[in-house]
């Protein structure tokens, strides 16, 4: 696995002062009162939604009693913390909360993905991503589209050009039939797609129209997403996405309901032969 991204690193950060507040005993309305903070803010850097500050963790470290090694290793981590990712650059063309989700995949050693309809970004050719954009209702300017394409392409190159992660990746049949782009964009995609149902990392199953009602009918794409932080630990969440940003939810109870959505999908789907049957199909038939 590649370095840790920052926003892993945050993650970690956040996971250590949490153990030593537990440990030292104190609140989080009692650490936020220490640092001139509300507690959801203390909240949001124990789950590394947000930075911390030199200052702030320096008061924290003094209130929770750390000891020298662990106050030197954490000032380490915060610093690294407080680096930029690369999608930094991108950054004003992104949804609100999107920055968040592809520091934590960046890191994923497992995602579990489903799309209702279009082609996953991490499977999307260019042409298609251009095509999926200039659909949106609010018009994107030219540069706002090779922004957001510039992001897509890289996530393909550091998610699917190396060893791992795993991605298992279930589309709905629809997707393979809305013509995105024209007849020879989407003959190209599903091309583009068969190539990945035969990468050993990625698992590509399809939910036919035939398999009827589903449990995540009401539920909309959506991604879960396992990071190892550190030995046998890892912070699993789950990602949504809508119209003005996305959401990332972390608490189990959330995270084991997509997860049982996910694999509910899974036995419903086609197998992967199955899938990369009906991508040819499709295909085949576009052409008639």
């Amino acid at each position: 696995m590649t370095e840790q991204s920052p926003t892993v690193r945050k993650l970690r950060l956040g996971i250590e002062l949490r153990q030593l507040r537990n440990r030292a005993g104190h609140t989080m309305l009692e650490a936020a009162d220490e640092v001139a903070r509300t507690d959801s803010t203390i909240s949001r850097m124990e789950t590394g939604q947000v930075s911390v500050s030199h200052r702030v963790l320096e008061k924290l470290l003094e209130l929770y009693e750390a000891s020298p090694g662990e106050r030197e290793a954490l000032r380490i981590l915060a610093k690294e913390a407080r680096q930029r990712g690369w999608w930094h650059a991108y950054s004003d063309s992104m949804l609100p909360g999107f920055d968040v989700y592809l520091g934590m995949e960046a890191e994923a050693a497992n995602q579990w993905l489903y799309e209702p309809e279009i082609v996953h970004g991490l499977l999307q050719t260019e042409e298609y991503t251009r095509a999926v954009l200039r659909a949106e209702p609010s018009p994107l300017s030219e540069a706002e589209i090779n922004s957001r394409v510039a992001v897509r392409m890289e996530r393909q190159q550091r998610l699917c050009g190396r060893t791992g992660p795993n991605l298992w990746i279930i589309l709905h049949e629809a997707v393979l039939r809305h013509q995105v782009g024209g007849i020879d964009t989407m003959r190209r995609q599903l091309a583009h797609l068969l190539t990945f149902s035969r990468d050993g990392n990625v698992t590509v199953q399809v939910l036919p129209f035939a398999a009827g009602a589903h449990p995540a009918m009401h539920v909309g794409g959506f991604a879960v997403l396992s990071i190892p932080i550190g030995g046998d630990v890892t912070y699993d969440l789950a990602y949504l996405e809508h119209r003005t940003g996305g959401l990332c939810l972390d608490r189990p109870a959330e995270v084991d309901e997509h997860k049982l959505v996910f694999d509910r999908l899974r036995t419903k789907a086609l197998d992967r032969d199955e899938s990369r049957d009906l991508i040819t199909q499709v295909a085949k038939k576009i052409l008639e």
